[in-house]
């Protein structure tokens, strides 16, 4: 265990690295804006620095999968770094931009997160159901049977999304 943890610390510090060298190499002093505007977002090789940022992201979490919070979490904290010390956010630049974009973004983030807790509560309930054990005993052989499990999930998500889309559409008389 001890030489999995030595490799996982050596591809962060790797990726870490590639990170600050992106960040470097796209010259921050064109980061400062005319007159207290907003700053233009930096380039590197004709991409935005914060997309190959969170391509790099993307990366990590692919190469070390049994990480991927760690690794995600990671991405989120260089991101926002880069944007607060060198491109801003459309409500100004720096930790009061920061706050301001968060404020903004409140409700998306809350629902993003209830969204994901109840998809993670879903998942825990349909592995402790002992279904995915059953399931091959009911679905057919071969590929019918993951084309059936792929229709059945179909008609069951389209039921799901009419539940969650009915409180939206419903009049209070």
């Amino acid at each position: 265990m001890p030489a999995m943890t030595l490799n996982l610390a050596r591809g962060w510090l790797a990726l870490l690295a590639l990170g600050a060298f992106t960040v470097a190499m796209a010259n921050p002093a064109l980061a400062v804006g005319p007159g207290g505007a907003a700053p233009e977002p930096l380039y590197l090789f004709g991409i935005p620095v914060d997309f190959i940022l969170f391509a790099l992201t993307l990366l990590g979490v692919a190469l070390f999968h049994n990480y991927t919070l760690p690794v995600a979490l990671t991405g989120v904290v260089v991101i926002a770094l880069y944007k607060i010390l060198f491109t801003g956010f459309k409500f100004g630049s720096g930790i009061g931009g920061f706050v301001s974009h968060m404020g903004d973004e409140a409700i998306i983030l809350s629902n993003l997160f209830l969204l994901l807790v109840g998809f993670a509560l879903l998942a825990r309930h349909f592995e402790k159901s002992n279904a995915p054990e059953a399931m091959p005993a009911i679905l057919p052989d071969g590929w019918l049977g993951g084309f059936a499990l792929l229709i059945l999930i179909f008609v069951l998500s389209a039921f799901l999304d009419n539940i969650e889309t009915a409180p939206q559409f419903r009049t209070v008389r």
